[in-house]
């Protein structure tokens, strides 16, 4: 049976973060939250429904917004009715995440009891001085304890999201936050880099000078920090922004950075299925009225334009589709540290990686951004720090 993985979405928070362009909504009534939950639900069963057994989900992941803003018997009921509705392999790697001021012994207890066995944590850092720039609702000793509790209720992968290059903070009190979380043992780590959003709060400070942010040798400083105190702790980074203990890396992550198909449910979801990508409405009141991925679903599943084929699995598809398909998969395969095969492109497209985007590659290999090989295209060190150039320049640039 072919696999897929699922996310859900809970678009609620306790309040928006001062930085944060997801779609997430704070103040939300009770009774609102109840109409989308039932929604919700519904849209598991009917999704399951069309499956009809055909696909086993090998990834849970429940994702926001902060899921741990909703009690934890909710939780419960919504990975309750997954496991009840879908094919879940055994073994199947089941996440959620969390924000560590909504969380406490006994919330995490019953979520690794329902069959959650993987939980994020967004951290961000350990320093309340920084926590508060950012509009974070936790301090640091409760994301200290958040992350022990986690791991004292049984759960042995814990991620922490820890975030660089943003206001007041320095070189030093990064090296801080990368060694409180170290220090803390989670399995995962994930190291982002700030986006300023246009809209946001923060966006606003620093356009108003209100804000500085960490000069960009400052930023990249605090990348390669990240990256070698983290190698040392036998963390592998196995995505830019990624690492991991041995047989600890994402696996419903992979996924999106490997192109496998995920159905995506809840408000503002997207999925990807039988080479299509579709998504939900936005607003939450807009996807209670509207209803969810089912449909699409049922098309994709009806009419699939990948699958085995001498021409390569999305042989089936628009040369328009095409296009967009091979920068799908130059933008994600092109994330993680080993890259790509050639042959997983040839087998992918029915094309050679050299007969699309050979001269573009050619150039950015010289320049010592891209390494290419007879087995293996990946970015260079150089190149990771200048991940957005090189995606654009073999994007816009393609030979054909």
């Amino acid at each position: 049976m072919e696999k897929i993985g699922i996310y859900i979405h809970i678009p609620f928070c306790e309040r928006k973060c001062r930085y944060c362009d997801f779609p997430s909504f704070a103040g939300v009534s009770r009774d609102d939250r109840k109409r989308y939950f039932r929604a919700l639900l519904a849209e598991v069963r009917e999704c399951a429904g069309v499956l009809r057994g055909e696909r086993a989900a090998d990834t849970v992941f429940v994702g926001g917004g902060t899921p741990t803003a909703l009690d934890a018997g909710a939780l419960e009921e919504l990975i309750g009715t997954v496991l009840e509705e879908f094919s879940v392999r055994e073994g199947a790697e089941i996440t959620t995440e969390a924000n560590p001021g909504t969380v406490d012994a006994a919330y995490l207890s019953r979520l690794f009891r329902a069959g959650f066995g993987r939980i994020s944590f967004g951290v961000q850092s350990f320093s309340d001085e920084v926590l508060s720039a950012l509009g974070r609702i936790h301090t640091s000793a409760q994301a200290r304890d958040a992350v022990l509790a986690a791991r004292a209720a049984g759960f042995e992968n814990v991620n922490v999201d820890l975030m660089l290059g943003v206001p007041r903070q320095t070189l030093s009190v990064w090296e801080r936050d990368l060694a409180e979380a170290v220090s803390l043992g989670p399995a995962h780590v994930s190291f982002y880099s700030l986006q300023l959003e246009e809209g946001t709060p923060l966006y606003e400070d620093y356009r108003n000078g209100l804000a500085e942010l960490p000069a960009w040798d400052d930023n990249r400083a605090m990348y390669a920090a990240a990256r070698d105190f983290l190698a040392e702790n036998g963390y592998g980074r196995y995505e830019i922004s990624n690492a991991a203990r041995e047989g600890f890396r994402c696996r419903h992550n992979m996924k999106y950075w490997t192109m496998a198909d995920y159905l995506g449910l809840g408000s503002s979801a997207h999925s990807f299925f039988g080479g299509r990508r579709f998504s939900n409405p936005r607003e939450p009141d807009e996807y209670v009225r509207g209803g969810g991925a089912a449909r699409a679903l049922e098309a994709s599943l009806r009419d699939p334009v990948c699958g085995p084929s001498p021409e390569g699995r999305f042989a089936r598809a628009s040369e328009d589709a095409l296009k967009e398909l091979m920068g799908d998969f130059i933008f994600t395969e092109l994330r993680l540290t080993e890259g790509f095969a050639p042959s997983d492109f040839s087998g992918t497209f029915g094309r050679p990686f050299s007969d699309v985007f050979g001269r573009a590659a050619d150039a950015l290999a010289a320049e010592g951004l891209l390494f290419i090989s007879e087995d293996r295209i990946k970015l260079t060190e150089k190149g990771i720090g200048m991940t957005n150039p090189v995606m654009e320049r073999l994007l816009t640039c393609p030979d054909t």
